[in-house]
Formats: C-alpha cells, structure tokens, sequence
C-alpha cells in the first residue's frame, strides 16, 4: 500500500490487461468440405433459392460440382467417377452440362410426355397431326391397345365423385416433362376414366434418349443403365365414382429386348410376362369419392435394359354403358435421386 497524503491509503494501480483480438464468430470461417457436409442435409430448392442467395461463397458451394455429384444417385456417381469432381460442364465428354442441373432434371422432371391433356386438348393435338379424333384413340405418346374399351377424357371424366370434406376434389397437378430449352414445360393433367371391360393405356419411353436430353452422354447413358443399377418410380392418382364400384391394375416394365411394343391387349400381356424386369400393383378394387396415391419402383438390375414400359389398366364392375370405371390421374415417372 502506498501512503496518500492526509495518512489514507490508496490502491496500487492495477497493471494495464493484455489484449486479445475479438474471435471471429462468422461461419464464413468455416472451411468449405464442411460447408458441404452441412449443405448435403438440405434439399436442392433450399440450396438453390436460398442457400446461393446468403453470400457469393455460399453460391459457390452450393453451385459447385463436388457437391452436387455427392447428391446423384451413387450408381451414376460411380459412371462419371474417372471425370474429376470438379471439372467444368463439357470438359468430360460424359455430360455436357451442370451437375446440378443433371441431379434436378433427373429427379424433379417426368419421363412420361403429354400426361393425358382435356378431351379439348387432345382432340387438337390429334387434328394438328391429322390423326383418329375418335375419344381416347390417342397417338402417341399415349397408346390405347387393340381390344381395350374407350377412354373418357378431360372435365368430363372428372365427374361422379362426391368429394368429402377434408378431401382434395383432383389430385395435384403431375410433374412437367423436361425440355432442355425451357426446362420442364407444363401440361394440363385433366383426368382419364375408364369404361366397362378392360380398358388399357400404355406409354413407351426411351431411357437412354431421356438421359441424353438430360445431358449425359450416349456411352455415359447406357454405362448408367447398365451398370449403375438406376430405379425408377411410377406414381399416379386413382379414384371411383360414388354409384359405380370399379378396380384398376398397374404395371412399370424395364426392357431390354429390340422391336416394337404389341399394340394388341392380349399379345401385350403376353409381351410384358417376359419383360427382364416388371413390378406390378395386381387389380384391386379402388375408394369410391376420394383421390388415393399409388406408386411403384423398379430397378435396372440387369444389363441391357434400354426402355421403360407404363401400362394402366381399369374398368368397373356394373357394366353400364358409359364412362363409369376407375379414373386416373397425375401420372409421374422418374428416376429416383
């Protein structure tokens, strides 16, 4: 203690504190292989539409490659493995363009074309083309076998149905088909009904055709299909009238062998037996007044399967002569992701 004048003590002064830097507290101290472990949590509209709005290095990210490959299906993953991961779009000639962009084509974009327009719609694509206009003849994409029933179409298949509260009146719209162009394009789902007997709708599609629009290359395609063991998911949308009970049946067939689909009912099911890998939803009767969901997966385990195969199948069981059966709708095929 140091004496002050008039005999009170004063306090020795206290020696001056050292000084320490504030510690950074932002997360752009983080280094970016952990950025990416966080981001591969998120889904891929947050990523895209908020995460690479934060900053431009959470854009960069987000956007990059390496993250990105570390989302594609693994099989697909394992195709473009010797490209580096972080290679530029066009630098490997296995796809042409951002991975991102390959991983929401494949998942957010429908492999099926034209899901069934209104009967005003389809009567117009038919005229344009100079095809059948006869009510549910439809030209491809959509096929009607040879011995099935008619179709109903559009607003007018969609009534029947006393919707009860809580319950939606028509499914959500299907995902659009994809267009490199534009990206995916939308069309008017409308619904489908089906008649008395059966009644059958298929649509081919060309798996190594839709990964090409996708951006891979033909080689990295058919590597895909052949080795990377791709799945893929049907879902659809079905429903009975009030008055009317009816049954539906639905079948997801990968093929491998060349030639066309039979386009007669009974050599169709005949053909789709000895398809190298079906999955199949066996007839079942359908709720009446109420959209269900109903889904299938197949996977391409064995080589060489090069196109998939959606056969609908429905009718109703009072035989009463009119659009009465099960109705369809919202049909999506994609690969899962």
């Amino acid at each position: 203690m140091i004496a002050a004048p008039g005999g009170s003590a004063a306090a020795e002064p206290l020696p001056p504190r050292a000084s320490h830097a504030a510690a950074p507290t932002s997360i752009d101290i983080l280094p970016e292989a952990l950025l990416e472990a966080i981001f591969l949590q998120l889904d891929a509209p947050t990523l895209l539409h908020r995460v690479a709005l934060v900053s431009r290095r959470f854009r960069r990210v987000a956007q990059g490659q390496t993250l990105w490959r570390a989302r594609l299906p693994p099989g697909l993953a394992r195709v473009l493995a010797p490209a580096q991961a972080d290679s530029p779009p066009g630098a490997s000639q296995a796809w042409s363009v951002p991975l991102r962009r390959l991983y929401c084509s494949l998942a957010n974009a429908n492999l099926l074309r034209n899901p069934w327009l209104t009967q005003r719609g389809q009567m117009e694509a038919r005229r344009s083309c100079g095809a059948d206009t006869t009510p549910g003849r439809a030209e491809p994409p959509w096929r009607v076998p040879a011995g099935s029933n008619r179709w109903g179409w559009g607003p007018s298949a969609e009534e029947g149905l006393v919707t009860p509260p809580g319950e939606a009146a028509l499914p959500p719209p299907p995902l659009p088909p994809y267009t490199p162009q534009a990206g995916p394009v939308w069309w008017q789902p409308g619904v489908l009904a089906s008649s008395y007997t059966w009644n059958g709708i298929m649509q081919e599609v060309d798996l190594v055709e839709e990964l090409q629009l996708r951006g891979l290359s033909r080689q990295a395609a058919c590597a895909y299909l052949d080795e990377g063991c791709p799945t893929l998911e049907l879902k659809f949308y079905v429903a009975g009238r009030f008055d009317c009970q009816g049954w539906c049946e639905a079948h997801l067939l990968l093929d491998s062998r060349p030639g066309p689909v039979p386009g007669e009912r009974r050599a169709l099911q005949e053909w789709a037996q000895r398809a190298a890998i079906a999955a199949s939803l066996p007839r079942h009767d359908v709720e009446a007044n109420v959209w269900r969901p109903r889904s299938l997966r197949a996977t391409a385990s064995a080589g060489g399967v090069r196109r998939a195969v959606v056969l609908l199948a429905g009718s109703e069981l009072s035989f009463w002569a009119g659009d009465y059966g099960c109705k369809f709708a919202a049909p999506v095929l994609r690969f899962q992701a």
